[in-house]
């Protein structure tokens, strides 16, 4: 079996950044908030490296040579800054503490239980200019990370229980990654396996060539992937070739032709002697109508249909299979977007096998109010959301129902006149079967003069008068200036 195009390009594609999700819990599982600790002012929270740009007007073979590994900033004796976690009758439950270097950054944070046993921590180390050399949590290992004198990353170590990982980075003079050596071994500190990466330039800039060699156990693979472009730098041609210890399989190979706009019209695909391809139609503004994807021989395949509005704004979009062209119903997903004159829009999604959701976000991208809907399953969850002028979240309600029992939970936040958090209020009710249970509590926030925090309290209020549960606390250093 031949391997597909883009072997290896995952480790290159590393070098950027990673997204996050959002998390929602919704139904009659859901707990009480998470409390959030509001943010200390004057402390950076250190992220993944960042690889900067070359400095203005700095020649690019400057940048060149053996890596830049600078020592931590020397910090004297930093002060601990200690979170303290207590029940009602004053006993503590947890300890955080944190320290931090001159410049405000994340040394340590160490987290211990009521017995002052360790349950997690996370340090970090950086370099003259900021940035994080070595990270280490009792998550994830150790890595550590090393810059060239441009501040690009030349070298990611990592360790932990399962193994280590070693991945070395090499750039040409126009600062792109040339090759890149990848090492992986066992707990033992032997070496498992080694991938090299080599790229290959034009004059414009285009990758041309991309070769990945496997060394494992004795055994050697080697995947070259050769990319061909027309004069104005369209790609017109990717093929691949796979040896496995000097016996070659077959490859695949990708041919793009476009249209006289410049898009992309057809794609065809050989991949072990089996042929396909992808058909693209637009309309008259350049819009994206249909994308059909055909096996050579056989009259089915898979197909995406969409529609737009006189705006341009995409109202409709079909994704299923299809015989002869036509799509065949009840789709795999059909989506709809509707646009409101506030600036709102509303996504729609139906699966062919049954559940629908809906999604509407506001003008800013918000999202202020969601459905989903199982008719299989017979589970139905639909909440809002609303924001004050700050943009921050002042309510969220969330219902969700089933056959048997249904679950209602109510937050509402108060914010300061500085917009600090000083209040959320949270509510559940948990009906049906009966009897209906109610579970009630706020968490209240307290700030000191600098607006740095005191303390935060949860009660319940379903008890009267209100029994607090817990509360956190921050000593004198978490609240000093500038900590």
């Amino acid at each position: 079996m031949g391997r597909g195009l883009g072997w290896g390009l995952g480790v290159v594609l590393a070098l950027g950044g990673l997204g996050c999700g959002e998390d929602r819990t919704r139904g009659p599982e859901a707990e009480p908030p998470v409390v959030p600790a509001p943010g200390t002012p004057g402390v950076v929270t250190p992220t993944e490296p960042v690889t900067p740009p070359a400095p203005p007007g700095e020649p690019a073979q400057q940048c060149l040579g053996d890596a830049i590994v600078a020592a931590t900033p020397a910090v004297a004796d930093p002060l601990p800054c200690t979170e303290t976690r207590l029940d009602a009758d004053g006993t503590e439950l947890r300890r955080t503490v944190r320290r931090y270097d001159a410049a405000g950054r994340l040394l340590e944070r160490q987290e211990y239980d009521a017995h002052g046993e360790v349950l997690a921590f996370d340090r970090f180390g950086y370099d003259a200019n900021g940035r994080v050399t070595s990270k280490e949590t009792d998550r994830d290992g150790r890595e550590q990370y090393a810059y060239d004198a441009c501040g690009r990353r030349v070298l990611l170590e990592r360790w932990n229980d399962s193994g280590w990982q070693r991945s070395e980075y090499v750039y040409d003079e126009a600062g792109r990654v040339s090759s890149t050596v990848n090492s992986v071994g066992d707990a033992s500190n032997a070496v498992d396996m080694v991938q090299r990466i080599q790229l290959a330039y034009d004059a414009a800039g285009h990758l041309v060539r991309r070769t990945t060699r496997w060394e494992h156990a004795g055994h050697s693979s080697e995947q070259v992937e050769m990319l061909r472009y027309d004069a104005s730098g369209q790609l017109l041609e990717e093929s691949s070739t796979f040896a496995r210890d000097g016996v070659v399989e077959p490859g695949e190979t990708r041919r793009y032709t476009y249209d006289a706009a410049g898009r992309r019209k057809r794609v065809e695909v050989s991949i072990d002697g089996r042929l396909s391809a992808v058909e693209y139609t637009y309309d008259a503004a350049g819009h994206l109508l249909r994308e059909q994807t055909s096996q050579q021989g056989s009259a089915v395949g898979r197909l995406e249909l969409y529609t737009y509005d006189a705006q341009g704004r995409m109202t409709e979009h079909f994704t299923g299979s299809h015989e002869n062209g036509t799509l065949e119903l009840p789709a795999d997903q059909h989506r709809t977007w509707s646009y409101a004159a506030d600036g709102s829009v509303t996504l729609d999604t139906h699966y062919g096998w049954g559940p629908e959701a809906s999604s509407t976000r506001d003008a800013e991208g918000r999202e202020v109010a969601w459905s989903t809907s199982d008719y299989v399953a017979a589970s139905f969850t639909h909440g809002n959301r609303s924001y004050g002028p700050r943009g921050e979240l002042l309510r969220e309600e969330s219902h969700w129902e089933s056959s048997g029992p249904s679950s209602t939970v109510v937050e509402e936040r108060s914010y300061d006149a500085a917009g600090r958090l000083v209040l959320i209020d949270w509510r559940r009710q948990l009906s049906r079967p009966e009897p209906q249970s109610v579970l009630h509590s706020e968490v209240r926030y307290r700030y000191d003069a600098a607006g740095s925090p005191l303390e935060i309290a949860t009660w319940n209020l379903d008890a009267e008068p209100a029994v607090l549960l817990e509360r956190t606390t921050y000593d004198d250093v978490c609240r000093a200036p500038g900590s």
